[in-house]
């Protein structure tokens, strides 16, 4: 009888010790400049409070990272080639949850440098740049057009996604626009009530959903600007200068404070292309637009 309670009592221990409650994490990696989906030659992930449990991921046919792990804390690192590497926690809770993931490469597009840019900019226009991807794949959206309010096409995507167009602005009055990006097979992404300010350099990263009708973003106008003030034009210096590190997660798809989807970005990237896509203020009747909020993230 004491036998037999002792292997009850083995048998209840072990069944209960070895089982775990996992969590199915998501990761994808994109470049911060184009939106194109990379594949990192090394990841790693491991329990901050146990650095000998190591994860391996699954590397799905959408070029996506999964693994099925217990709940926890985690560091996460992957290294690419040509990109600056990521660092960053990860508080892993029940359920799934995705994870997209930009990366800053080592050498800046041409396209999208500060110098060019700088001289394509008019004292009555806005310049509207960047580039078009399938947000699953990651791929380049080839003839995407973007369209004004009216349904007239000001602009459209090449062979590697990217766009750059011309929009009048004025800077006594305050303009407004809706923006519509589209293509064949893909959501309308619209932009509504877009401000756009002379003289200033507006960058787009549009990730198109495959299907149809519209997937809407939509601005909410801040307050009006007292005037539109010149200043001089930062130097390369500056707008590309060394910068820290560190990373800001943006929660998406969210319900109260759980969120399915978590883009994490650096700092730079997120000042220089994610922040001016959903806040708008006086900095954009500033010179140089972007350019300079870049250099103050830089601080």
């Amino acid at each position: 009888m004491k036998n037999l309670l002792q292997f009850i009592l083995c048998f209840s221990i072990t069944l209960f010790a070895g089982k775990t409650y996992s969590s199915r994490i998501v990761l994808n990696f994109f470049s911060s400049e184009t939106g194109y989906r990379l594949q990192p030659e090394n990841i790693q992930l491991q329990n901050t409070h146990n650095s000998t449990q190591s994860v391996n991921f699954t590397l799905n046919h959408e070029n996506s990272y999964s693994a099925s792990i217990p709940e926890g804390s985690y560091q996460l690192i992957a290294f690419k080639q040509g990109y600056s590497f990521v660092q960053t926690n990860l508080n892993i809770n029940s359920g799934e949850a995705e994870y997209d993931i930009y990366m800053d490469p080592f050498t800046r597009n041409e396209k999208l440098n500060p110098s060019r840019i700088t001289s394509l900019l008019k004292p009555d226009k806005a310049y509207l740049l960047g580039y078009i991807v399938d947000d699953f794949t990651g791929l380049p959206v080839i003839n995407a057009e973007l369209k004004d309010a009216a349904g007239n096409t000001i602009g459209r995507s090449n062979s590697e996604g990217f766009f750059e167009t011309y929009v009048s602005a004025l800077c006594e009055t305050r303009t407004f626009a809706d923006l519509n990006f589209s293509a064949a097979g893909y959501k309308t992404k619209q932009f509504s009530n877009f401000e756009l300010t002379p003289n200033t350099d507006f960058i787009f990263t549009v990730r198109l959903k495959q299907g149809s009708g519209y997937d809407y973003n939509i601005q909410q106008a801040g307050e009006t600007c007292s005037e539109c003030r010149q200043v001089s034009i930062i130097n390369d210096a500056a707008v590309t200068g060394f910068v820290i590190p560190l990373n800001i997660k943006v929660g998406r798809n969210c319900t109260g404070t759980n969120c399915t989807t978590v883009e994490i970005y650096t700092l730079q990237t997120y000042c220089k292309y994610v922040l001016p896509a959903e806040i708008y203020s006086c900095w954009g009747n500033l010179s140089g637009g972007m350019e300079i909020l870049l250099a103050e993230c830089q601080l």
